[in-house]
């Protein structure tokens, strides 16, 4: 007989992680209006087969009125994971029927749920700009020392032309 089985594997690439897209809208009286998405993927685990990944998904999209400095909190992206474990003593774990008595088996879950936290600042001028990229270059620069971090960070508080 033929063997029917695809001998060639393809791939394809697939992003995961946190995706925030925020589309800001300045009305009078300075409120802000935002339109907001948020999206969560990860991979979830392989399946026995090792050939596929399966990967979750989860996202929220809104459109909220903001007045300017103000925080809006987004939440309500949960994510649960559960893992069954079973340790046992290697060969006595392995023996039929008398095998259970050198095992243990645990199931252990996990709960995260991701809260977004907004703040909309609007800039009028240059002057506001460099003050409020100061402040976070500033933020920046104290968490890294009190972290122990080396990244090198641009100043951007003395431009060179």
């Amino acid at each position: 007989g033929t063997n029917n089985a695809n001998p060639f594997r393809t791939t394809s690439r697939q992003e995961v992680g946190i995706k925030l897209e925020v589309t800001p809208q300045i009305n009078e009286g300075s409120s802000v209006v935002m339109q907001i998405k948020i999206e969560v993927s990860g991979v979830a685990g392989v399946p026995m087969s090792g050939i596929d990944i399966i990967t979750n998904k989860r996202a929220i999209e809104t459109t909220a009125l903001v007045d300017n400095n103000q925080i809006i909190v987004l939440g309500g992206l949960v994510d649960e994971d559960k893992q069954d474990t079973v340790s046992k003593v290697p060969l006595l774990g392995s023996v039929p029927i008398l095998g259970r008595l050198f095992q243990s088996s645990s199931s252990t879950t996990v709960k995260k749920n991701l809260m977004v936290f907004l703040r909309p600042t609007i800039i009028t001028d240059s002057e506001s700009a460099m003050s409020t990229s100061s402040d976070k270059y500033n933020y920046i620069k104290a968490r890294q020392m009190l972290t122990g971090e080396s990244q090198q960070l641009i100043d951007l508080t003395n431009p060179k032309d």
